[in-house]
């Protein structure tokens, strides 16, 4: 019989990262921040939310290392390398490179989005797009040899069954709540599940919001 793990990750016990353009909340350890129970898990080394001012930048290091960033509300602009994109919910980016610049385009509100971190996989710079409008079914974002990425919308009252190719699952709530492996996840929750492929989930709220890492 495979060997179960539970770790679930609740929001308000991340690690928090403040300056004058931006606030950041890590789920791993980087920088001043550590915890016994906050190493990275395999290949993911980091997840952090971030919260970017009106018209300000970050730069993202990245050290054999791909990103995943998913902006969640506002306009974004990255430069990578010497190639630009521009970002907007419904966008995922992917990249290898050493490093990425971010910048929130608008001038009067906050950016929203998360940043990925995997550790030793090369993919191709690009965007993916998704459309919310395909609601209660999980959406393939990214499908590799090492890992897969699905995004999901659903209503209220709606329940699912996933059937993942790996063993090691990190889900994270982005909006609503869901009661996943009989487990309450609200906004910014993860749970790592460990040793099982069958996932059973059922969204809380209407438009309830989740991804789902699985390596």
């Amino acid at each position: 019989m495979k060997n179960l793990f539970y770790q679930l990750y609740k929001s308000e016990l991340r690690g928090v990262i403040e300056t004058g353009q931006r606030k950041s909340f890590i789920t791993f350890n980087a920088d001043q921040y550590f915890d016994e129970s906050r190493k990275p898990i395999e290949i993911l080394q980091q997840f952090s939310e971030h919260y970017l001012s009106e018209d300000k930048q970050i730069s993202c290091e990245n050290a054999n290392h791909t990103f995943i960033l998913i902006p969640i509300e506002g306009e974004l602009k990255i430069q990578s390398a010497n190639e630009s994109f521009s970002l907007s919910p419904q966008h995922v980016f992917l990249s290898d490179s050493q490093q990425i610049q971010i910048t929130n385009e608008y001038l009067t509100k906050l950016s929203r989005f998360y940043v990925i971190q995997l550790k030793e996989l090369h993919i191709e710079t690009k965007i993916v797009s998704f459309d919310t409008e395909q609601k209660n079914q999980l959406l393939s974002i990214l499908e590799t040899d090492s890992f897969d990425f699905k995004l999901g919308v659903y209503s209220g009252r709606e329940d699912e069954k996933y059937h993942s190719r790996f063993e090691n699952n990190f889900i994270t709530v982005v909006n609503g709540a869901f009661e996943f492996e009989n487990r309450l996840m609200e906004t910014n929750d993860s749970l790592f599940v460990k040793g099982q492929q069958c996932l059973e989930f059922e969204a809380l709220s209407e438009y309830a919001i989740l991804f789902i890492l699985s390596f």
